[in-house]
């Protein structure tokens, strides 16, 4: 007998819920949309495990968002909101259940996303980063990735300082899309804010198979294995950026330093001799190809003193001091130009 009431109880207090849901969608249904958002809150509050409950308070609280005589100001709160409601609704139940449901997630999605427009455009990036992330995870709901919601919520959270936010927001889409070249970059910045270098350096080659001839993520590239000390491929990047680019003085003297400082002296020589055909006042490169000359008369010196050796060695000391002269008349502040100078009339 005492199972049969319990029974009977749970099946009336049930029914009064679905009758409560059914009254807020009718209220809705005729315009009365603080009607409907009044019993649901009642409802949810009484019940908060109610998905049903949960998903119609998102839907109202989605539509007084829009109403001009209810929101006249676009006040973002019931939107954020709606946007809680709607994800304790999928979190207590996944399924939605007809196409109507999915056209009102739908339709979240896309004031969310204009809102984090809007935001964006106004320079609110914190409430833009809200906004997009709602749109975002609105759509994973629906089982469509956006990636253009994604890369706005990861692009903002980079722009407010929230960099691991960032990380876990573009990791999973660049998994989508490993060719993105725009979430490669947000997530790039991100990966380099948090110190990931591992992760940045998997990321630049990935995209790298997709991208070869991008400056953008060659220079990235360059920029990272200096920072982690591996000048093998910061060479390696140097030489792709001044192949795809061969008239830019600036990537070979980038090339030429990075010669220089793995030991490869005559390859150094080499392509500083090509920045100054491209760019003769380059004042790093005269300066530079001048100290390596000077370097290796210091060498020759302290070697067998044949006359090759001397020869070779007055030879190297005159296209040295050219070098440093060229130079000081670019940078006369250069200190250490007028003690190498010294020390090379020395030598003559």
């Amino acid at each position: 007998m005492r199972l049969i009431l319990v029974t009977i109880f749970l099946a009336s207090y049930l029914g009064s819920h679905a009758q409560s849901v059914a009254k807020a969608e009718d209220l809705l249904n005729q315009g009365l949309i603080l009607e409907a958002k009044k019993e649901l809150v009642l409802l949810v509050n009484s019940q908060p495990k109610n998905s049903k409950a949960n998903y119609w308070l998102g839907v109202v609280l989605s539509a007084e968002y829009s109403a001009k005589e209810l929101n006249p100001n676009k006040d973002p709160k019931p939107l954020i909101d709606a946007g809680v409601s709607f994800e304790k609704a999928i979190y207590l139940d996944s399924h939605l259940d007809s196409s109507a449901e999915i056209a009102n997630i739908k339709a979240f999605q896309n004031k969310a996303y204009n809102a984090g427009v809007q935001n964006y455009q106004s320079s609110e990036l914190e409430m833009a980063f809200t906004f997009f992330k709602m749109s975002s995870e609105a759509a994973n709901w629906l089982n469509t990735p956006d990636l253009q919601s994604i890369y706005f919520a990861g692009h903002c959270a980079n722009q407010i300082g929230e960099h691991q936010s960032a990380v876990m927001i573009l990791e999973p889409a660049i998994q989508l899309d490993p060719s993105n070249e725009k979430l490669s970059k947000e997530l790039l910045t991100a990966y380099m804010k948090v110190k990931d270098y591992s992760q940045a350096h998997s990321l630049i080659n990935q995209t790298l198979v997709y991208h070869q001839s991008s400056k953008y993520f060659w220079y990235e590239y360059l920029s990272l294995s200096m920072k982690t000390e591996k000048l093998e491929e910061a060479l390696k990047a140097a030489k792709q950026l001044s192949a795809l680019d061969n008239n830019n003085a600036k990537n070979f003297a980038l090339m030429a330093s990075l010669y220089d400082q793995t030991g490869d002296t005559q390859m150094a020589i080499e392509t500083y001799e090509k920045v100054l055909s491209l760019n003769p006042n380059d004042v790093q490169a005269n300066f530079n190809l001048g100290v390596i000359l000077y370097n290796q008369v210091i060498e020759l010196n302290n070697s067998a003193a044949t006359k090759e050796n001397v020869k070779k060695s007055k030879e190297l000391l005159d296209k040295a001091e050219n070098y440093l002269l060229t130079a000081q008349t670019i940078d006369p502040g250069n200190m250490d130009i007028p003690v190498i100078l010294e020390n090379i009339n020395s030598m003559k």
